[in-house]
């Protein structure tokens, strides 16, 4: 038993766990069946680990990979409502969990953050009262009541630190970022063969390197999901100040996200890179502020060198100029209007999970901006729930605040900035992170450093 919890408390398991995770991903579609079963594993692992140890963080670093293993582009209401591989792993963790808790007593906790979550639970069911109600209505609707499960599982049996989860973020983005670099290297081989370097980053640029969709969100999501685990790249970097390997990985993150092609992926990322210059400057070391100096140095020099290609990102950013805002947003100011449109016609509590997108009733239409997408599924009733989480979750943030609070809560409060033209808090993985990073930060000590 002691040997297996060493092995838990080293950095080798969650690199191994996400090496797995990554493996999965990058498995081709002939491949699906192997995928599936590397899902298992790690499900199964999970249940193992569950069994054996009061302390549920170790199931933390298995929870991050498995969410980023899902590589079905395109899923839909076959996905959702019919029984799939997904299902089997909702009822294997459902398991584990009952088997813990019957052989672990613990005592069960609850907070203000936890009573956001069970305001948006319920913002989320009460539509289905008025509603057609439908398999995939329901199934959507419950998610609300499995991230209130879950997150009071976590806080009332995690005895979990910070400087543990940005260990487990730093893991997880090394997870995100070979999956990103994997797809967008082998789009990258096959443009370069017809096509000029200029014009191979223009395509490129232009449909995401050919996958806008990586089954676990599209490449905006991506972004959200790597600038919340970027916390644990600057950790590892604040933390050890003479290894600049770390470093390798900070670029690599900044490269992969610029040639994304993301636009909200490009503004996360240079309000992200302007707090960590800051922090750096509280809580880096002279030579590391000289690095990063350096390297906005090196930036500006390519910039220059390379005007034409610094040009074609400038131009992809613009899409045509802000002439026409709604081509501007991709679309987003007829989604919000449409928000509006059902919001008026369900003003109270909103029309739930009921819309599809226009081109495919095979997909739940989501509205770009947690505000306008909380008004249309849960009215006034959900934007009060969406307002209370959100004001628990900062003032558990300033009631804890330190330096690994800092580098947790800041990446976090940017992607929530970014809520404001995307999609974070009704999105499965971004509640996942969510709560991991809470269920840490509330257990920090009440000391400002």
């Amino acid at each position: 038993m002691n040997k297996i919890e060493k092995f838990l408390e080293s950095n080798d398991y969650p690199l191994i766990v996400a090496f797995i995770g990554a493996i999965a991903w990058i498995l081709p579609k002939d491949f699906i069946w192997l995928n599936n079963i590397l899902m298992i594993i790690l499900v199964c692992t999970a249940v193992f680990v569950l069994s054996l140890f009061k302390n549920t963080k170790y199931i933390i670093p298995i929870l991050l990979s498995l969410v980023f293993t899902l590589n079905v582009a395109e899923i839909g209401v076959a996905e959702i409502t019919g029984f799939t591989i997904y299902h089997l792993i909702v009822i294997l963790m459902l398991i584990g969990l009952t088997v813990h808790l019957i052989r672990f007593k613990h005592k069960f906790e609850f907070d203000y953050i936890a009573l956001g979550l069970m305001l948006i639970a319920i913002s989320y069911l009460i539509p289905m009262a008025y509603m057609p109600l439908s398999s995939l209505m329901f199934s959507i609707s419950i998610t609300g009541i499995i991230y209130v499960l879950f997150y009071l599982f976590f806080i009332s049996t995690a005895k979990v630190t910070t400087d543990d989860v940005l260990n487990y973020f730093f893991f997880a983005s090394i997870q995100l970022l070979v999956i990103m670099l994997y797809s967008m290297g082998t789009n990258f081989i096959q443009l370069i063969k017809n096509n000029s370097l200029e014009e191979t980053i223009a395509i490129g640029l232009n449909n995401s390197w050919g996958s806008s969709d990586y089954g676990f969100g599209n490449i905006n999501d991506l972004n959200i999901h790597l600038a919340i685990l970027s916390s644990g790249i600057f950790y590892k970097i604040i933390k050890h100040p003479k290894n600049y390997f770390y470093w390798l990985f900070a670029i690599l993150y900044v490269v992969l996200i610029v040639f994304s092609g993301s636009r909200g992926g490009a503004i996360t990322l240079v309000l992200l890179l302007f707090s960590y210059y800051i922090m750096l400057y509280v809580y880096g070391t002279k030579e590391q502020i000289i690095i990063v100096n350096v390297l906005l140095f090196v930036v500006m020099g390519l910039a220059f060198a390379f005007k034409d290609i610094f040009l074609i990102f400038f131009e992809n950013f613009l899409q045509g100029g802000v002439e026409d805002m709604n081509s501007f947003s991709s679309g987003r100011i007829q989604l919000y209007k449409d928000a509006i449109e059902i919001f008026k016609k369900y003003p109270v509590f909103g029309a739930g999970w009921t819309t599809f997108e226009a081109e495919n009733v095979n997909r739940i239409q989501v509205f770009h901006s947690t505000i306008f997408h909380t008004l249309a599924i849960s009215g006034i009733f959900g934007l009060i729930s969406v307002f209370i989480f959100t004001v628990a979750c900062f003032t558990t943030i300033l009631k804890k605040l330190n330096k690994n609070v800092l580098l947790l809560g800041v990446p976090w409060t940017i992607t929530m900035l970014h809520g404001l033209i995307d999609n974070t808090i009704h999105m499965v993985i971004y509640t996942l992170l969510t709560m991991v990073v809470f269920t840490a930060i509330r257990k920090e000590e009440e000391i400002i450093v």
